[in-house]
Order: structure tokens, then sequence, then C-alpha cells
């Protein structure tokens, strides 16, 4: 175990904490709780409950570039699932712009409908999930998604099963995991890294699976560094939500062999200099660790005093 490692990687994890800016945060919650109570009433009778989903629900979010997520559940008799994305875009990029003067950007994403609003000075990124119920959603929690592809100039549109509170409580559950799965977030903000959020968290809990082994940061952390260096390429990373929607295979053969090649090289960094560390899992500037021992003095057993006084010393 490096304790040098684990004190820095505390840190990071620390910096890294979302509720670092708790002004910041509450005024994010009031914008999402706005845009579902508008939801809620646009769509009265048509939908379940509005829930929140991703990393934040999923309490693996990190302060790097921060988003929401909203999944709105809608019953079956409510649309086609293609009219019901077409018509929330339609709705926020033409509607909720005339009265909401934050909203600076509406987009169409694979799944989503992204908005980007103005919040206290910082971008929210609240991604808006359509979803339709397939046959009984209050018992069972499953949802078609509509895909929204585009291929050239041409526009593929398919669906895809899921059920999102199975996803959030694989993570939720998993509270070792969660450690290295922030950490590894990190790593992919910092360093550009082409590894998707949903792959690190389900390779991370794979990786976890049954461990046994020093019950410290960066030793779980490094156990799963090893094993999406060794079995990235290989392992069958299944939607917890959708077992015939199989996660690894949104990734290349050449994206995951690029993605086992630097994580090799980064372990081999690090094991040459430990310090080496600090290049691929940053602390936030933002939100620099209060160094426990600067100017603090040990002046006997269990005692310490931030400045020498001649009284200390008998």
């Amino acid at each position: 175990m490096s304790q040098s490692k684990n004190n820095h990687l505390a840190c990071v994890l620390k910096s890294h904490n979302i509720e670092n800016n708790e002004d910041l945060m509450a005024a994010y919650r009031k914008k999402r709780d706005e845009v579902r109570e508008d939801l809620k009433v646009k769509y009265a009778g048509l939908i379940f409950l509005i829930i929140h989903s991703g990393s934040y629900k999923k309490k693996t979010a990190v302060n790097i570039k921060f988003d929401m997520d909203l999944v709105i559940p809608f019953k079956k008799n409510a649309d086609t699932l293609e009219n019901l994305y077409n018509a929330l875009y339609k709705y926020f990029n033409e509607e909720y712009r005339k009265k909401d003067a934050t909203l600076l950007e509406v987009k169409k994403q694979k799944v989503a409908i992204g908005l980007m609003f103005m919040v206290d000075g910082h971008m929210l990124d609240l991604d808006i999930v359509p979803g339709r119920e397939i046959n009984d959603y209050e018992k069972d929690g499953e949802l078609n998604l509509y895909i929204n592809e585009t291929m050239g100039v041409f526009q593929k549109s398919t669906y895809l099963k899921t059920n999102i509170q199975k996803q959030i409580e694989n993570i939720r559950e998993n509270s070792e995991a969660r450690e290295s799965i922030k950490l590894i977030k990190v790593y992919k903000r910092r360093n550009n890294a082409a590894i998707k959020s949903f792959v690190i968290e389900l390779i991370s809990i794979k990786a976890l699976d049954g461990y046994k082994g020093e019950n410290d940061t960066w030793t779980r952390l490094k156990t799963v560094l090893e094993y999406i260096r060794d079995n990235v390429e290989t392992a069958k990373l299944v939607d917890p939500g959708n077992t015939n929607n199989v996660v690894s295979d949104s990734l290349e053969d050449w994206q995951k062999k690029s993605i086992a090649d630097t994580i090799k090289w980064m372990l081999e960094d690090i094991g040459r200099n430990d310090n080496a560390i600090e290049k691929y899992f940053p602390a936030n500037p933002e939100h620099p660790c209060e160094d426990e021992n600067k100017n603090v003095y040990i002046v006997a057993p269990g005692k310490k005093a931030d400045r020498l006084n001649n009284q200390d010393f008998g």
C-alpha cells in the first residue's frame, strides 16, 4: 500500500466533490426542478413520475463537467416515441426559449434532448430523456428509448429497451466501485480519454466483483486499471437494464486496443514514479486541499501547535 498515493487520491476525490460549491449546486437543482415542474404541467396525464438519472443520481458525479438528467416515462398511449422525441425538441427550442432567457442551447442527441442553461454565471447541461412504457411501467420500470442516429445525410431511428432504476441501483449499491469510478472519470475528463462513462461504471464493478484485496483507494483503483488493461478488449459488459444491450459493443476494436495500451503505459509510469499519479489524476485546482501538516509543529505526543512557542517545550 502506498500512503502517498492514497493521500493524493483522497485529495483528488475531495477537490472534485460536486458539493464543494453548495450555492451553485442549489441553483442547479432549482433550475432542474423548474424544468421538471414545467414538464409535469405540459404532459399532465401522459407521463409517470419524472425521475432523476445519470451520474448525479448514481453518486458518481465529479465537478469538472457537470450535468443532470431527467427521464420522462411516457404512457403507451401518449404517441409514438419518435413523435414524442421531436415534440420535446420543438417545445424547448421554440416555446421554452421564449419563457426562459437562461436557456442558451437546445440540441438533439442520441437519446436525449440536450439543454444548456446559464445558471449563476456557470453552464448547466440538462439532458431530457424521453422513454415510453413497454408493458406496465409502474410494475417493471421498463421503457423503450428513442435512438436518434445520423448516418451521413440520412437519419436512422431505432429503439432501445432499458430500465433506468436498475441502472441506478447497480451503481448505488456498489460503494467501493463508486470511488474508483469517480477517479477514472477525473482521468477521462482531465486527459481527454476516449472511454464512455457507462463503460467505466460497468467495467469497474466487474473488476471489483468479489474483491478481497487491501481496503485502500489506490489498491482498489489499481485493481480496476489492471482489469481494464487486461480485459477491455474481450470483456462483455451488459446493461443491467437490458441484458440484450451489450454496452462493450459500442466500442470499436481499435478503441478498446487504444484504451488498453493507454492504461498499460499509465500503470508503468506510476510504477516507476509515485508522483506520476498526479499527472493522470490531478486534483481540481479550483478547490485545493488543505495541507494538514502545513505550518504545524509536533510539540508533544498527540499534541500540535500552529506556531512555535517556548512554553510548548518543557
